[in-house]
This record gives C-alpha cells, structure tokens and sequence, in this order.
C-alpha cells in the first residue's frame, strides 16, 4: 500500500498545493486551543441533534429517547422533584412512590445533579424534552472537559485534543448509558477530577481536585465510589512517574490527598449520610461476595469491543462498553514503540489498562469496583474511566509523534490489520455483525495512512487537522447512530396524562388519607410521573421488607420492584386503595364509578380499610406469612379474622401443553403459575387472548369478571413446564375480614409530605398496624408521649395502644442528615480557609516578589549612579 502511493506520489503527479505550500512555516497550525474547545463541544452537539432529528424525537417527532431506567425511573422521579419544587413539597418524603419512601434516599441516588433543579421553570409537559435536552448538553460537555484535560498536557499539538475529546464524549460508555442522566455530570467532572489530582501531587494544589471530585460526589455518589477508588491508583501512578522524592515530600503529598479527600467527601456528606442510612433497608444493600473467582470472558475479547458498531450491553452478560474510535488499535501501538516517551511511563500506564481489561473480566475485581456490590445489569460502570486512559496515551502518541519513525507507523498499521483479522476468527459475541470488520479496517487503514502521510512532510498540519476532524466526527456519530438512542414512543407515555390527572383531582375534596391503583401502567412510577399516591415502586431504594409482603401476597416484587400487579380486593384494602384508575370500565362489583375523563374512569374501592388499624398483639405469630403460596397466606388471614377463605381454588385440567378450566359461577377470578421457570403465560378467554410475562415475580394473574360455564385456556409460551392453579375471589369473606379488622380505624385530621396528626378510638388494646413502611426516621408521639414503632405485618410502622381515645403525631426527618449537613458545613469553612490561605500566600509571594524586583531596581540604579556622575565630571574637566 505504501509502495503503491509512493508512485502516485512522484512530481509529476503529487498535487500542485503542496508545492505551494513548501515555506518554513508549512506545518504551522492555523488553530488556537480555543477553537479545539470550541470544536469539541459544538461537534458533539450538532451530531446528537441530527440523530434526535434522525430519530424522529421531539420536537422532530412524535419519539423520545426513554429507555430503561430513563422510562421506568429518571423521568418519572424527576417529574415528582418537580411537583415538589413547584408546590412547596417536603424533599425528605413522598407518597406518590410505593406506599411511603424517604425521597431524600431517592434524591442522592437519582436526582443530585445541581442541574437538575433547573426543571422548576420546565412546564410539566416538556419534562421529557427536559431530560434530552440534558443528554446533548452534557455530551458535549463530557468532550468539552476532556479536551481541555488534554490541552493541559499538549506540548505540540493546539487542535488534536479535540478529536479525542470527541472519542470520549460520543463513546461507547455513552451510546449505552447516556440515558443514565444521573451518571453523566461524573462523567463530565472526571477528566477536571484527574486534572486536579495531578496539580495536588505536582504542585501542592488541591482546590481543583477537591472541588470537582465533592460536586461529583454531591452529583452521584455511587459512580465516585469508583471515581474514588480510581484516584487512590491514579495518585500512587504519579508518584512513581514522579521519581525519587524526599520522605517528607512524599509524605506530605499522601497526607494532602488524604485531607483534600476527606474535604470533598465531607462537601457531599448532606446528600451520601442520610443515603448510607436508608440503603440499610434495601434489598440492594445484601451483597454476597462469595467465594469462588469467575472469568465472565476471555481478556482478548474485550479489546474486541474496540470496533466500531458493535452492539452495547446493558444486560447481565458483563460486557463493557468500551468504544472510543479505531484509531485507538494503530495509535496504541505507537505509544509502545515512541521513543520520546519514557519506559516508566509506559509500564505504568500498561499496567492501568491491563488492570481494568481484568476487572472487567474477572468478578472479583469487578464486585470491588462496584462498591462491592454485584451490579444488576447495567455491567463495567467503571469503563468510562478505563476509556479516558487509554485516549490519554494515545492522545500522547499523537502529541510526540516525532518520537515514532515513519516505519514505526507502517508496522503499527499492519499490526493492527492483522489484529483485527485474528479478533474475526476468535470473536464469537453476537453483539458483532459481518460488516463490523470492515468498517473498523477500513478506518484503520485510513488513518494510517494520513500519520505516514503527515510523518512523511507530504500532508500539510492544516489539512490533516481539517481531514482528521471530519473522519473523526464521521466515525464517532456512525457508531453513536447504530449503537445508542433508541427511543419510544413519547405519544404512548404521555397519552392518558392529563385524564389521570384530572380524574385525580376530582376527589382532592376528599381529605381522608388514601392510596391510588392504577390497572394499565406504563411503570411502576406512575404515581411519581403524575403526581398522585401510589403503592408501586421500582427503585433501588426498593424497602426489602416490604417487597417480601408483596411477594409473600401474590403482587408482583422482585429486588428493586414491588407493585399491585397482581393484588385481589383483599390487598387493595389492607393497603388503604381507596380508589382505582382504569383505562375503559370494568364490571368488578368492589367499585363504584366516580369520575370519568376520556377513556379515563375513576373508581371507589367499597371495601377499604384506613392508613391505620388495630390488630392483635401477636397479629405476626397469628398470620403466618411463610406458608408456600399466596392463596393460602390470603385465606390464612382469613382464618385469622374468623372469616371465611377469600380464595377458593377451581377445578381443571391439563391436556398436553394447555391448562384450562370451566368457569362454576359468575365472580372474579385469578390464576397463578406455581412453575417459577413460566416467565411467559398466553391467556384464552373465549375469543380475546392476553399475554402475561415476568412470571418469575411470582404475581396473581387477575382474569377478570368472568361469566358461568366460560372457558378459560393457559399456554406456557416460553416452553416451559405449565403448573397453573385458578381461584375464584370471595367477597362475602372480604367483607368480613374489613368489619374485623375496622372496628378501630385511624382518623387522618391533617397531613402533609413529612407530617400526619391523627386521633383513634380503641375499643380493644392492641397494635395499631400502619401502612406506612417502616423507617427508622419516623418519630412518633402518642397523647405528647414518643412512643418506639416495631414492624407490624414484617415491613410496616405499629406501636402498641390502650383502650380510648388516643392523638397521634407523625413526623418524619431523615436519618443521618443533621450529621451529613453538619459535615458539609464544616468541610465547606475548611475549603473556603484553603482557598484564603492560598490566595493570601500568592499575595504575600507577590508583595515580597514586588518588594524584591524594586530593591533590584534600586541596587542596579544605585551602581550605575557613580558611573554617571564620573561620566559627567570627565565631560567637565575636558570642558574646561
């Protein structure tokens, strides 16, 4: 290939402008670091706004860029942030999340980003348009900073940091997660992060680092965890590029970062103390290091993942998403073989990259780098930071090219042709298809071929500038294009909003306590999104405790999910469902329509108990609760309640891979698969066929009103072997269950988010059994007395009352607070001391700098003084 351009190259052929061009000043690059910066937040931007155009997401459509937790959670949680900020809600509880959650946890976990606030002035229905806004403006903030990381560390180069700015902001780690707005701003903040720490080591400075890494902190701590651990490894790297350095140096640059560290985290500490608290009672808190080491992949598969297109991951099979152009296979090679840079340097840093490359492949190291904490999904969380070094070094390539021969660049291209040539043959991911190969040699060769052109004085910096920068910007939205956004339809999320809404409303006059069951979702936050109380919740705040009840009951639940998915009547009422929200009308006889709108209707729950209700002492060793299904857990409360079972099972029978049953009378009915392998059950009722996945949680499957003598048929879809069980719901048994369990009921006078007062009349002593789930955050007073909750029903808040009249008061305050704000406070005096401690010693070196330069100006005057005035005697005397 070489040979071949070396023909087309003779004078008589090679293009005319490069004669032209042949001044001393030929590679003399017509671009200022700004316009690197400039380029490195403006080409990300114009490439994400032509895929949303691409995409057809609004305002270009009618789609939107919701998926995964972005649809399921983030919105959601942001649109309940804020309803708060604009009514004055209380940021430490909600109730429009699973029953009761302390949203000061939900907070720090999802919403932390200072810029988040700003959705305040965001009228409700762009909250969406919000949160894509967001993801653009933060993509190029991501090349932004990463460029300007590397402007500090160029020694020949004003524009090249942009092209991997560009890499770092449209990588990989970003076309899978950038909808993972709440990891985004540590994103943006890691490269300033790392700036800082090597001022801290080079020069004694520590502001930087502090600064950014506490707002990273303060952003999301989970993803600084790894920010954290990484910067441990990242100072003890450049101590040892360092050098030789006295104990006392030394020492007092570990002791810097140690006390600049503790600053940053304590600057978060209001935000990460009170989250440490709640996550105590979460099911995502049990981590189980295990004892066995697992090779998730071989290593040399990982680098595969270095090519363009390749399918990202975000499942359970542990593949990082580590993309950030081609260029990185020939440029990689270069740094080894570049004579300018030093053999430390590249034992260190190959170190580093081997190191990650093994954390992403053995789960060990991977546990560790998570927090010590699987991850559920969403796998190398970490990788963004593994990206950044190895833009890094091949940014130094670039950079000190001159260290690298034009040979060196020829051999590194073949290398790496051949390397992509032996991934071909040993890669057997799916996430590769044919054309993946290609496309990634085809971008190889090309940009080897401009290094050997510009090595070889044959290619002008300019032009190389200009065609490096549209390649680089072709690639990089090539594989975002194919790899990332996809999108939903925005019409379907928002489509019953503002019926929901409205029908919600129309009983604000009712100022009783209550709870709200949405029939059609489109998530488990429902009632975050629109802003009413709800008893579902997917979250990794998750209360593990009461996601055991759920599922102990027949609701769907399952690690950072619970939901009335799957809830009889009977549920509905122990929960305070006062009202349930339907798409269309239903013919259950437990409800009664009260408003409509749209294909909207609101209906009363007949059968409802109270946010509060007095049970037996020993309710918990009379309900046993660890029986082996649902039906018999649900009828064994009714025994408990001298009432008669809710669920009675229905004969039926089981022809090959079909299970079916005749219905014996009118009623509502529900089946359940005691097969936890059925993930996939397809329902036949009469005509009408219905699909139920996610069996695995365990849930109802809720029929519906069914008419005598109709017949019901259930197919395992997924293969599997079908165990189904039908019940027909008794009401006369419900009926007796809520006058038992209602004789004393809490009366709800005044509440708000953080705030009940209530009073109760008890016929007979016992447990007043809430609904609220239990936290230890909650302080309750009973007649001006603090009484101390134990949990009633395995997850709620009970005490135990007298007979008579009783005033109850509520409050909540998130644990650990007072201590994270107290911290922050202190750590925010401590900075703000560096900070005029800093500013005063540059003004006192200033001074004495001022102070010296004049008395050197004064001693110079002073020696030259007696030379002028010999000078001027002499010219006297020859006067004279």
């Amino acid at each position: 290939m070489l040979v071949f351009y070396e023909i087309l190259t003779d004078d008589y052929f090679f293009p005319l402008w490069y004669y032209i061009d042949m001044s001393e000043n030929r590679q003399k690059s017509w671009f200022k670091v700004s316009d690197a910066l400039i380029a490195a937040f403006v080409v990300p931007v114009v490439i994400m706004l032509i895929i949303y155009a691409e995409r057809g997401i609004f305002p270009f459509g009618n789609r939107a860029y919701l998926r995964t937790d972005l649809y399921h959670q983030y919105a959601p949680f942001l649109s309940e942030f804020r309803h708060k900020l604009n009514t004055g809600g209380s940021l430490f509880y909600s109730w429009d999340v699973g029953m009761g959650v302390n949203f000061a946890a939900v907070y720090a976990y999802y919403l932390a980003s200072p810029l988040n606030w700003i959705v305040a002035l965001v009228p409700r229905t762009y909250v969406i348009e919000f949160i894509s806004l967001q993801i653009i403006l933060k993509t190029g903030l991501c090349s932004l900073s990463m460029t300007y990381y590397l402007t500090k560390h160029s020694k020949n180069s004003n524009f090249a940091p942009a092209l991997f700015g560009i890499f770092y902001g449209l990588s990989g780690y970003l076309a899978a997660y950038s909808w993972n707005i709440m990891w985004l701003d540590c994103i943006v903040l890691f490269p300033l992060i790392a700036l800082g720490a090597e001022r801290l080591v080079n020069e004694k400075k520590g502001i930087l680092y502090t600064v950014t890494l506490g707002v990273c902190i303060l952003s999301n701590y989970y993803i600084s965890i790894m920010i954290c651990i990484f910067m441990v490894l990242y100072v003890v790297m450049l101590l040892i590029l360092k050098g030789k350095q006295s104990f006392g140096s030394f020492a007092g640059t570990v002791g810097l970062f140690a006390l600049y560290s503790l600053i940053a985290g304590a600057l978060a500490a209001v935000v990460w103390v009170p989250e440490l608290y709640a996550l105590n009672a979460t099911a995502s808190s049990k981590n189980d290091l295990g004892t066995t080491v697992n090779q998730y992949f071989p290593m040399l598969d990982e680098i595969a993942r270095h090519m363009i297109c390749v399918g990202t991951e975000q499942g359970l099979d542990h593949w990082p998403n580590v993309y950030c152009g081609v260029a990185v296979f020939p440029l990689a090679i270069l740094f080894i073989a570049n004579r300018r840079i030093s053999l430390k340097e590249k034992i260190v840093y190959g170190f580093m990259l081997v190191l990650f490359l093994a954390s992403f492949s053995l789960s060990i190291l991977s546990f560790v780098w998570h927090g010590l904490h699987y991850p559920n999904s969403l796998p190398a969380r970490q990788s963004f930071m593994y990206i950044w070094l190895l833009l890094y070094i091949c940014f130094m390539a670039i950079d000190q090219l001159e260290g690298n021969t034009v040979k060196d660049i020829a051999i590194a291209a073949l290398v790496s042709i051949g390397l992509v040539f032996l991934l071909q043959k040993t890669t057997t991911d799916d996430a590769f298809t044919w054309y993946v190969w290609f496309v990634s040699l085809g971008f190889i060769a090309v940009y080897a071929l401009i290094l050997y052109l510009y090595r070889s004085d044959k290619l002008n910096v300019n032009v190389v500038t200009f065609i490096l920068l549209g390649l680089v910007s072709i690639e990089a939205a090539v594989n975002m294009t194919t790899t990332g956004l996809s999108t939903t339809s925005r019409d379907q999320y928002v489509k019953d909003n503002e019926d929901v809404r409205a029908v919600v409303n129309y009983v604000k006059d009712d100022r009783d306590f209550y709870r709200f069951k949405k029939m059609t979702r489109k998530t488990k936050n429902d009632g975050a999104w629109m802003n009413y109380k709800s008893a579902s919740l997917f979250s990794s705040m998750t209360h593990a405790d009461i996601t055991q009840l759920y599922d102990q009951l027949g609701c769907e639940a399952s690690t950072n999910t619970y939901a009335l998915v799957g809830s009889t009547p009977l549920v509905d009422a122990l929960f305070d469902i006062k009202y349930s929200i339907y798409t269309g009308t239903t013919d259950n006889p437990h409800v009664t329509a009260v408003a409509y709108s749209g294909d909207t209707t609101l209906y009363k729950n007949e059968y409802n108990l109270p946010l509060g209700y007095i049970v037996p002492d020993n309710f918990d060793e009379l309900w046993d609760r660890q029986l082996n299904h649902p039906a018999q857990i649900q009828n064994q409360l009714s025994e408990v309640c001298g009432a008669d079972d809710v669920l009675t099972q229905v004969d039926g029978f089981k022809d090959g891979g079909v299970y079916s049953f005749t219905v014996p009378e009118d009623g509502l009915y529900f089946a359940y698969s005691d097969n936890k392998a059925t993930k996939s059950i397809e329902v036949t009722i009469e005509d009408g066929v219905k699909s139920y996945t996610d069996l695995e949680r365990t849930y109802f499957i809720e029929l519906g009103w069914l008419k005598k003598n109709t017949i019901v048929d259930f197919e395992a879809k997924d293969k599997s072997d079908l165990l189904v069980h039908a019940y027909k719901f008794n009401y006369d048994a419900l009926g007796q269950i809520v006058d038992v369990l209602g004789k004393s009921k809490l009366q709800v006078n005044t509440y708000d988010d953080t705030h009940i007062v209530a009073g109760i009349d008890v016929s007979e002593a016992g447990l007043l059994a809430t609904t609220i789930p239990y936290d230890e955050s909650w302080t309750i007073t009973v007649d001006g007395t603090k009484v101390q909750p134990v949990k009633v029903m395995g997850g709620f808040l009970g005490f135990r009352l007298g007979t008579g009249h009783h005033d109850i008061d509520f409050s909540f305050y998130p644990a650990g607070f007072n201590l994270g704000a107290t911290a922050s406070i202190a750590a925010l005096i401590a900075l703000l001391l560096a900070i005029g401690i800093n500013v005063a010693i540059k003004i006192v070196k200033k001074k004495k700098a001022e102070k010296a330069e004049k008395a050197a100006e004064e001693k110079a005057k002073a020696e030259k003084e007696p030379v002028v005035i010999q000078l001027r005697d002499l010219v006297i005397e020859d006067l004279k």
